[in-house]
């Protein structure tokens, strides 16, 4: 077994969660381990590592979302490229997935979005020198993008959803948050989110960004830490703790629709502000 250069999954910087009766039956599984989930017609994909085979990843996406589709109805479709960093094949599978979408008669409509949140992610690079090939972390996109660039609000879709983001930093680490949901996205909710997130992901929480994986792994350790989902996740975790908060319980009481969606990504480092 080769030790060298082993790439851990990009899920690992990635929590979903969702409170809510309609999405129990509104949440579907693709065939790359990524999850749609929809609100009403507005239908949500956090990307992680689903581009990694190219124009093929595209494609093979596109016909998943184009029978999907036929299941719920006509919708509009935000998927969230939240990648650090992405390789000349990713883009191509972006692009190619984008562009199918467009030109083909489907039953939903298409916005990617992306993060612009670190010099990182805009900085030029040169990644192939033998083939002189320029990437950053959120270009070559040859589709036109909804930019996160900011905390705060970002958008009410056409559908009636809102959706709003927060950048926190947690030990070297920075944190996005995303929150998609019909109401008014209140004070009284973004608050205990933040604070229920800074109590279960502590500063020294093992997170390795995927340029940061070291050379050798030795597949028989168990990194309790350096998964965001596992500590999110757990019995007494994110979700339980937020529904104790005093503050958020009575928020949710007031809403008309009670449905959150709640994302939370590692992002980049602090270094990179």
């Amino acid at each position: 077994m080769s030790l060298l250069k082993h790439r851990l999954p990009e899920s690992r910087l990635n929590y979903t969660a969702t409170i809510g009766e309609v999405f129990e039956g509104a949440t579907y599984s693709l065939n790359n381990n990524n999850t749609v989930i929809f609100l009403g017609n507005d239908a949500f994909i956090f990307e992680t590592d689903m581009f990694i085979d190219g124009k093929e990843s595209g494609i093979w996406i596109f016909k998943q979302m184009n029978a999907l589709s036929r299941v719920p109805g006509d919708f509009h479709l935000y998927l969230f490229l939240l990648s650090g960093d992405y390789s000349e094949t990713e883009f191509k599978g972006i692009n190619a997935f984008a562009e199918v979408s467009k030109a083909v008669l489907t039953d939903y409509k298409l916005d990617l979005v992306r993060a612009r949140l670190t010099n990182k992610q805009k900085e030029m690079r040169v990644t192939h020198p033998d083939y002189g090939f320029l990437y950053c972390g959120y270009q070559p996109i040859n589709m036109e993008t909804l930019d996160i660039d900011h905390s705060g609000f970002m958008m009410k879709t056409p559908n009636g959803s809102n959706i709003f983001n927060m950048l926190i930093v947690i030990g070297d680490y920075l944190i996005l948050i995303t929150i998609v949901m019909r109401g008014f996205i209140s004070r009284e909710i973004t608050t205990p989110i933040i604070e229920t997130l800074r109590d279960i992901v502590k500063p020294v929480a093992f997170f390795r960004l995927p340029q940061e994986d070291s050379v050798f792994h030795f597949p028989w350790c168990d990194y309790p830490y350096d998964s965001l989902k596992k500590i999110m996740s757990a019995e007494t975790g994110f979700l339980y703790k937020l529904k104790q908060n005093d503050t958020m319980q009575k928020a949710f009481e007031k809403m008309e629709d009670k449905n959150i969606l709640i994302n939370v990504r590692v992002i980049g480092k602090t270094e990179n502000l």
